[in-house]
């Protein structure tokens, strides 16, 4: 099922690190999400970095708050899935 990442992050008893990947993303690229600010879901703010083939990549480098604070860009739109390894 498709969601944010704060309900995945909720749902998964608020455990980080966890991976994710937009919904059409290739299998091989993902987000770690190393924390989370959420004062009152489903929204807030997740923190992290891209990986792709296993190693950091530099996905999100068009993006100048992820450069800035790491703040994943469209953490709070419904284009999210739990990546389990």
């Amino acid at each position: 099922m498709i969601k944010n990442i704060f309900q995945i992050w909720d749902e998964n008893n608020r455990t980080i690190p966890f991976k994710v990947r937009r919904e059409h993303w290739p299998i091989n690229c993902m987000v770690v999400v190393e924390r989370i600010e959420c004062e009152k879901l489903p929204y807030g703010k997740a923190f992290g970095f891209p990986i792709k083939d296993g190693v950091e990549s530099g996905h999100f480098n068009y993006d100048k708050h992820w450069k800035k604070e790491k703040l994943i860009p469209s953490c709070g739109s419904y284009q999210w899935v739990l990546v389990n390894d």
